[in-house]
Parts: structure tokens; sequence; C-alpha cells
């Protein structure tokens, strides 16, 4: 298996790297390395880069290993690469599984270049790094001396490019491939600055820092809602002002803990401080519901904070027009942040976290990717935001020359664009009447639903990318289907007019296949053949690197590739059929792992079922009610269809909803791997 390095492998790698000094010339050290000197080193390099090993049946075979190229500053996006595998276990592949490896580390970091140096006439490394992608880029004569010969060495190069197929690729590669069962790749902590031991599980200063930071940044949510309540000289000003109080002390108190905190961050402390976050933000969010008796009940308020969040959409409340208008703000800016995830809003606000910037954003980002549209994290993330504002700001802009009035628009244009599904009015957009109105919004909903980066790149006049993802075609295209199909079934089977049959459905399908919620008409009395149809909406959900809930378009997608290539393989057993997406092809292990995830997606949502079940829920509503809270959609049919609300579920339905709500927004793994004991287990 591969997994990271730790102290006590420092014997093994010291007898692997003596063999080469002694007995080759693929190192120029000359001198045999101690067992504390290869310690040392270990502690040094991994605590800033990614250091791998091969072990086999207990006993390390090989390594793998980056740092820095050159020390210079203006090199710290080059790293160089270093493999060594044990003479016995040499020509079995596993120097390549490494590189691979750690190619793929250090595509997910601020890495841009790798460099190899390799002594001139070494032509198996020579293979293993073309295979790789690597290109020489430089010969030197004579520039070292070993066992009384001059040698060459030649530099090779391989530039990280990130294609948009090939960033979603690392994403789940990274997130989802690392602790799924035909995987063994570990959650060790790294060493920090050779001061923590390598062995330890969590952080627990960085991750209440880091946390009490967020705090801060709710606070200051709840501030911007209370002076909306003063705006319009409402009393709920004090509620807010209350709440805010109460996350400003909790926050400078975890900061004050959590100061002077070593400041790299693994992946096991960012998927707890992601989903802890999650969950402070949900339970003093709901402070302002409670305090002043809008939703009187503490599982209620937490049901629908979190609803907000994770921009499902399902609601509580049965009073929506007569709410105060900060309370409706404060809804509806719960969508807008969530959208792209309370821990990317930071990122992209104050970017503070430093090499832990990719840790939080890789555990919070499902729909959200690390696409390196800048090496930075907090760059790309600003990137991100700015067309995301520039879209919200677009959206109002319509909804108000439609119109809504300015508060109305700014708290669509919020739900529209996080697709979130919150209204101003307990009509939702039906209220207004208006197909202009219903055209803008099924528009910018299916805006929202696609990949954020390929936006950018919009922005930025790359629009040939845009129009050739294999994705977001796949999406359009699943749109434009399930509309007109159910243009047709509304037109013959309802005798709705053309025009209000084609609308109809494009906002109802819009809605629910981008996991928006909002409704302009109660599709659970149309045909019961379009019900599979809006049920398949539900689970596909929109695009990676968005907004919306759901599997996401491009798991459907290969795993539509992977069915099509089983038939062919049926009639030629022997031919070799790679699943393609954007021509590049679809390793098997990521095969696996989106074959594991929609299973395991499908299993949390009938789990969720059986239990709404359990407590009386009728079984449509439960299995509907299920799967769209997984997929952050807040539509279900039946009782808790597009015409009612949830007030009337029992408050242990309303909490197993707010869990299925938070694993589908952070996309299962990042929360239920805490519940594992592989998370826990020292290493």
């Amino acid at each position: 298996m591969i997994r990271y390095a730790k102290l006590s492998d420092a014997k093994a790698i010291t007898d692997i790297y003596n063999e080469y000094i002694l007995h080759s010339v693929a190192t120029f050290e000359t001198e045999a390395v101690s067992e504390d000197e290869m310690r040392r080193r270990i502690a040094d390099i991994s605590s800033r880069f990614p250091y791998l090993v091969f072990e086999k049946d207990g006993q390390v075979i090989g390594y793998a290993y980056a740092h820095l190229w050159q020390e210079r500053a203006a090199y710290c996006h080059t790293w160089e690469t270093t493999v060594y595998i044990s003479s016995s276990s040499a020509r079995q592949g596993i120097g390549r599984l490494l590189m691979s490896r750690l190619i793929e580390e250090c595509r997910k970091s601020d890495c841009y270049v790798l460099i190899a140096c390799i002594t001139h006439g070494n032509e198996s490394s020579y293979a293993l790094h073309r295979k790789l992608g690597f290109e020489q880029v430089a010969f030197f004569e004579k520039v070292g001396t070993k066992f009384g010969k001059r040698l060459d060495v030649t530099d090779w190069e391989l530039i990280l490019r990130h294609e948009p197929v090939t960033q979603y690729f690392n994403f789940i590669f990274h997130i989802h491939l690392s602790y799924m069962s035909q995987t063994t790749y570990d959650f060790q902590s790294k060493e920090n600055n050779g001061h923590a031991p390598l062995n330890n599980i969590i952080n627990a200063k960085l991750i209440a820092y880091v946390i009490g930071i967020l705090l801060w940044v709710e606070g200051g949510m709840l501030l911007i809602c209370m002076g909306v309540s003063l705006l319009y000289r409402e009393d709920c000003y004090k509620y807010f002002l209350y709440a805010a109080g109460i996350n400003l002390i909790t926050g400078g108190g975890l900061t004050a803990y959590g100061k002077g905190a070593k400041t790299w961050m693994t992946r096991r402390d960012g998927y707890y401080i992601v989903t802890l976050t999650w969950l402070m933000f949900t339970i003093l969010g709901m402070l302002p519901f409670l305090m002043s008796g809008e939703i009187p009940s503490v599982a209620g308020a937490f049901f629908e904070t979190m609803s907000g969040f994770t921009t499902t959409g399902f609601t509580v409340l049965d009073h929506i027009d007569s709410m105060p208008k900060g309370m409706l703000f404060w809804r509806a800016l719960t969508q807008w942040v969530g959208g792209l995830g309370i821990v990317c809003f930071t990122i992209a606000l104050l970017p503070i976290f430093g090499g832990g910037n990719l840790q939080l954003f890789s555990a919070e980002a499902t729909g959200v990717t690390h696409d390196k549209l800048h090496p930075k994290i907090s760059m790309t993330t600003k990137l991100i935001w700015t067309v995301y504002i520039i879209l919200t700001g677009l959206c109002i802009g319509l909804l108000c020359l439609g119109g809504m009035n300015l508060f109305d628009g700014v708290c669509h244009s919020f739900s529209i664009m996080g697709t979130g599904g919150y209204s101003t009015k307990q009509d939702s957009i039906a209220y207004w009447d208006s197909p202009f109105i219903e055209y803008v919004t099924s528009a910018f909903m299916v805006i929202a639903s696609l990949n954020f980066s390929l936006l950018v790149l919009c922005l930025q006049g790359k629009f040939g990318k845009f129009f050739k993802d294999g994705e977001t075609r796949w999406f359009l295209g699943s749109v434009c289907v399930i509309t007109l199909l159910i243009t047709v079934s509304l037109f013959f089977q309802r005798q709705y007019p053309l025009e209000e049959a084609f609308r109809k459905a494009l906002f109802q399908v819009s809605t629910i296949h981008t996991s928006c919620g909002l409704v302009t008409d109660d599709y659970t009395l149309w045909p019961q053949f379009t019900w599979l149809l809006l049920i398949f909406a539900i689970l596909a959900g929109g695009c990676t690197g968005s907004t919306a809930g759901g599997i996401k378009n491009m798991r459907i997608m290969i795993l539509f590739h992977a069915i099509k290539n089983q038939f062919k393989r049926l009639i030629h057993p022997n031919a070799i059929l790679p699943v393609r997406i954007n021509k590049h092809v679809v390793p098997l292990p990521l095969l696996n792992t989106v074959t594991t995830f929609t299973l395991f997606y499908l299993l949390c949502g009938f789990a969720g079922c059986f239990l709404l079940t359990f407590f009386g829920i009728d079984f449509l509503e439960a299995l509907t009610s299920s799967l769209s809270a997984m997929g952050n959609t807040g539509l279900g049919f039946g009782y808790y269809g597009p015409a009612y609300t949830m007030s009337s579920m029992p408050d242990v339905c309303q909490w197993i909803m707010s869990f299925l709500m938070l694993i589908g927004r952070l996309e299962l793994f990042s929360v239920l791997i805490l519940f594992s004991p592989v998370f826990w287990k020292e290493w």
C-alpha cells in the first residue's frame, strides 16, 4: 500500500538509500547516511511536502517525495521529485505507482512544475518518467564525479496542467479515493516543522483557531442582517445583535485558545474543521429564529438553518409573508454563502490559513473543485466568487426589471444563485405570476448549476472550453430532453396552452435538476409519468464545480459510458475499452470510486427513507424527501411536496432530515469519515 512516511520508517528508507549511495550513480551522495540523519530529513521534508512510502507485507520497499527545486522565493511553485525502490523489488511497477501518487499529491497543492534530475544513462528512469509525462529539457556534461567517473545529468520537466475534466478527476480522487475500501491511502498527520509527532490525530489548537475565525465571519453576517432590520425599523434587530455577540465571543474564545498553533494542516484536520464548522454555523445561526419565536422548537430552528446553509430549501415556516425583513434576509444570505461554501467564502474573504487553505478547500469543495485557475487557492476562490457576485448582481437587475422590488430581488437572487429555494413569499415565484420572472429564474438556476471554473474561463474570453466540456453538454441536454417530454405530457394530457406547458415544465425541471427548489406549479398534480423524470432530476443534480446538489452529472456520465463499454465487452471480450471523458481516459480507480460513491449515495438515501417510514412517514413522501434532502433539492412529493411545508414533520424526522442535508452537501464522506475508526487511528 501507499501511505505517508513516518519517522519509524527511517531505518527501512536508510537501508534502501544507502544501497544506491554505495553501489550506483543514481544519487551523487558518496557517504552512507545514518538513521538519525534520515529521520531528520524525513521530518523536515514531510512537514512541507508530500513524502510517500510503499509498504508490502509490513515492509517498506520504496519511497518517493518532493522538495524545492531551488531555494529562491520565485521558484516556490517548482518542486523536484525523488524516488527509490529496493533492489529486490525492482521492475514490479512500484516506482510508477509511487510517482503517479506523488504527482497527484503535488497537483492538488500549489506546485505547478515538477523537475526530475536523472543521471545520464539511467534508461529505466528515463522510461518511467517518459510514461508519466515528463519531457527532457536539459543536459549537463560532466557535472558529477563518483567512482572515479565523470557523470552527465539530464533534467526532466512535467508541467501540471489542469483541464476541467482533469480538475474534477483530481477532486474526486483526492477527496474520495483515499478512504475507499479498494485503496489503502492513510490519513496520518504530518510533522509540524519538526515539533509535533507524525502520529498526531488532529491539531486541536489549529482547529479551534480556524473555527473561531469562521464564527467571526458568521457574526459579521448576522450584523448585516441586523442592519437590514434597522433599515426597515423592525424590533428583531436585537435578536441578530444577541446572536452576533454570541458568535463573536465564542469565536474570540476559540481563537485565543488556538493562538500560536502550528500552521500545517492535514486532511484529517480539514475534514474535522469543515464538518464542525457547518454544525457550529447551524447551531449559532438558528438563534435568531429561536430567540424571536419565529420558530419555537429547537429541531425546527436547526432544520431551517441547516436547510439554508446546505441550500436545500425545505422549510418549516407557514407564515413567510408576515415575517420580518431581517429574518427573510438571513434565510436568503445563508443560502447565498452556503452555495459555494462557508469555508470557500471565508478563504476568499480572509485568506489567512496559509498552507491549510487547500485542505479546507478540498474537504468542503463538493461543488467547487480545485481547478487551478490560479496557483494560490485564495486567488482561485476570489475568481470564482467574483463570477458569483457578477451573476448575482445581473440576476437582481433582471428580477427587478420584471416587477420585483429591490428587497425581493436581492433575496431571490441569493436563493437562485445558491440554488437554495427560499423565497420571501409563501407561494414562492408563483406569487408574481410573471412569465418574464419565471424565464429569468429558470435561466439563472441553470447557469448556477454549471461549473463555475468554466464560467470564470468564459469571463476571461475562453469560450471554447465551455462549449467543449462534456458534462456541460450532458447536463444541458438532460434539462432540454426532460423539459420537452414534460411539455408534451402537459400539453396533451392536462390541456395546458403550449407556451404555458413549456414554461411550467422548464421552470420545474430547472428548479429540481439544479436542486434549487423554487416553485410555480404543483407538479404532484401532473401525470405520474412526469414524476419519474423529476425523481431522476433530483438524483442527477447539476454539474461539478457548481452550487447544485445531487449525484452530479459527471458521475452519471462516467457510469453511462462504463455501462456502454460493458455491452461492447460482451461481444468483444478481449477489447481494451477505456472510459473517456473530454478525450481523457478515466483511471480505473476513479471509475471504481464513482461507482462506489453512487451506490453509497443511494444506500444512504434508502436508509433515510427507512428511518422516516419507521417514524410514521408514508413511503413515497419518505423516499422523495430523503433523496431530496441528500440532493439538497428541497422538494418532495405527497404531503411534503411544493404545496406544503415540513412543519408537520415530527421533530425526530426533522433531525434525520438535517443530517441527510449535511452529508448530501458535503458529499457523504467528509462527514461520515468522522465516524470511521480509520479517521481516529494513529499511524
